[in-house]
């Protein structure tokens, strides 16, 4: 079997290269070594002068995933700010100002004292409100003086989290988001903020599923919070709202980690979204779930594919949403197709924070893009500017410029991901992104990582073997065999994965949940087994499998199961008590 609860875990709970050449870096990546050194610098379409607020350095931290960048606007608001509850440190909003004239402007929240910003020609900053601090929403607003950009970076414990300002150009009456969960294991939040930019009241709900949606009425300005109860988990989150556009952001806290992204917008017509990178494979990536939300009229058909891989999705009903996994993939970009338009986003986990970023389509690709800013200084992060050229004909060459760096020129080809890595030490902003002239548009996102070197290997105390064509599982300790049984592994559409890999999850009891709809040849009524250690990400399992009476040589075919490995009740029994995580467990052929 294959489990949707655990899904709803890990969703509750970025990069893609193969097939094309990474573009060029200035020097190795830890996690990623092996990048080419950088070509010859282009001819820059504009320049940034550099100057404005002084930045302290960037604090540590684990990881925050993909920020999109962000586009300039007048007015651009946050639906909330803390640096006042328990595990809340640092809260800044960083702006950059990408004209050629000086930006005076102020940023604002209720109850605080403004902040007044005044920003020279491409010149970047950031603002913090008293340590405290704490509400919603924050407007931040140029004052007439032209535009900026914004972003708003928030450490919590172990992670840091940014998220672009958005603009009433961006609000809407009707988004999603993919998933909800405050009942699985680690998680201890999850809000939708709303903000209502207008000056009138709207009423504004939330909707988990087929559950009774949860509503609010918002004054003009204000802003607003609303859940469902501990226990809540599923998907997809229907926003809606009467009298007026909002803005809204989910807010979740799983273990040590905080995530924030904006609402996604359902297109009107069904086009390809893309994801810019996703990875099972590089160290400290422990899982990595693409969620799609069926938002048409009628049944999809969705296809999922990245690095020659693709995943189809069959009769995913109206309003219905589901996830896919790629087991062994590091690589970019991840293309979603569907026959109804769809809205989809990516969680993943990395070294046990939860990280989230929203699939854009090729309509949302820009000529320009701005990060008000830059670390690849702070102690262990690695930063990445990621590229994803959407057009499948037309090479797009890409121009950064940076204050006091000399241009870098590199090139993504159709349907490709690149990115780039400034120097080690490098700290700062504003990054513009600049396509050159008659080029494609692009989407652009910036990969944040506190790099963790790999612990080096344990001796191999326990090890497991499970042989696809014996049908059959060896338990060792260290060379004296401990267990021998039959057992039964996937059928041939949907194989256990052969492979090296290791025990990272143990529960008892455990209940399996189908992930196909009803009406799949593949969906199954919900079971429980008595003990259950997932090996693969994405719902791989060694269970036992009360249901069962044939194992050994040709149950695979007869009765094959998901892709888990089902094992009889008294050596299950036997090896649940036995392994502990991190054993090896290796799939042969």
């Amino acid at each position: 079997m294959r489990s949707h609860r655990l899904g709803a875990v890990m969703a509750a709970a970025v990069c893609l290269l193969a097939g094309s050449a990474p573009a060029a870096a200035a020097t190795p990546q830890p996690f990623n070594p092996g990048y080419p050194t950088p070509g010859t610098p282009g001819t820059p379409t504009s320049w940034f002068p550099g100057g404005g607020a002084s930045h302290s350095a960037a604090v540590p931290r684990t990881a925050s995933g993909a920020a999109a960048s962000a586009q300039p606007a007048a007015q651009s608001w946050f639906p909330w700010y803390d640096n006042a509850s328990s595990g809340f440190g640092v809260d800044s909003i960083h702006l950059a100002n990408p004209g050629t004239a000086t930006v005076q402007g102020t940023i604002s929240l209720p109850g605080a004292t403004a902040i007044t910003f005044n920003l020279g020609p491409g010149a970047q900053g950031h603002y913090s409100f008293p340590a405290g601090t704490r509400g919603g929403p924050v407007l931040v607003d140029a004052g007439g003086s032209g535009t900026v950009v914004a972003s708003q970076r928030v450490t919590y414990l172990n992670s840091i989290n940014e998220v672009p300002a958005q603009s009433l150009s961006e609000a809407s009456n009707r988004a999603f988001f993919t998933w909800f969960d405050n009942a699985s294991p680690g998680m201890t939040a999850d809000n939708v903020h709303f903000v209502n930019p207008g000056p009138g009241s709207v009423n504004v709900s939330i909707q988990v599923g087929t559950l009774p949606p949860v509503s609010a009425t918002i004054g003009g300005q204000g802003d607003a919070i609303l859940t469902y109860p501990p226990g809540t988990r599923g998907g997809p989150v229907v926003v809606s709202s009467t009298g007026g556009s909002i803005i809204t952001t989910q807010r979740v806290v799983f273990a040590q980690s905080f995530s924030e992204i904006p609402a996604s917008v359902p297109p009107a017509t069904a086009a390809p979204l893309y994801l810019n990178w996703y990875d099972t494979t590089s160290w400290g990536f422990t899982g990595d779930n693409v969620h799609v939300v069926n938002t048409g009229t009628t049944a999809a058909d969705v296809t999922v594919s990245v690095a020659g891989q693709t995943h189809t999705l069959t009769g995913l009903g109206a309003g219905g949403g589901t996830y896919t996994s790629f087991p062994g993939v590091v690589a970019g970009p991840v293309v979603i197709s569907s026959t109804q338009p769809l809205v989809a986003s990516q969680r993943f986990l990395y070294h046990g924070e939860l990280i989230e970023q929203s699939a854009a389509p090729a309509a949302a690709a820009v000529a320009m893009a701005w990060l008000p800013w830059y670390d690849n200084a702070s102690a262990g992060v690695v930063d990445d500017v990621h590229v994803t050229n959407p057009d499948p004909a037309a090479a797009a060459t890409i121009n950064l410029f940076f204050p006091g760096r000399n241009p870098v020129t590199f090139t993504v080809d159709p349907g490709k991901d690149g990115y780039y890595g400034y120097p080690a030490g490098t700290i700062g902003g504003p990054v513009q992104i600049a396509v050159a002239a008659g080029g494609p548009n692009v989407l652009v996102a910036v990969r944040s990582f506190l790099w963790l070197p790999p612990p080096p290997p344990p001796p191999p105390l326990r090890h497991i073997v499970v042989s696809l064509s014996a049908q059959h599982l060896w338990a060792y300790q260290g060379n004296q065999l401990v267990l021998e049984t039959d057992v039964t592994t996937g059928r041939p559409e949907l194989p256990t994965p052969a492979g090296h890999y290791a025990i990272f999850a143990k529960y008892s009891p455990y209940e399996f949940i189908s992930p196909w709809p009803y009406g799949s040849p593949y969906w199954y009524p919900s079971a429980w087994t008595n003990w259950a250690m997932e090996f693969i990400q994405g719902g791989y399992f060694l269970h036992d499998a009360p249901w069962r009476t044939w194992y050994g040589p040709g149950s695979n075919f007869g009765d094959g199961t998901h892709g888990c490995v089902n094992i009889p009740h008294d050596p299950m029994a036997f090896l649940y008590g036995w392994a502990q995580i991190g054993d090896v467990v290796d799939v042969v052929n």
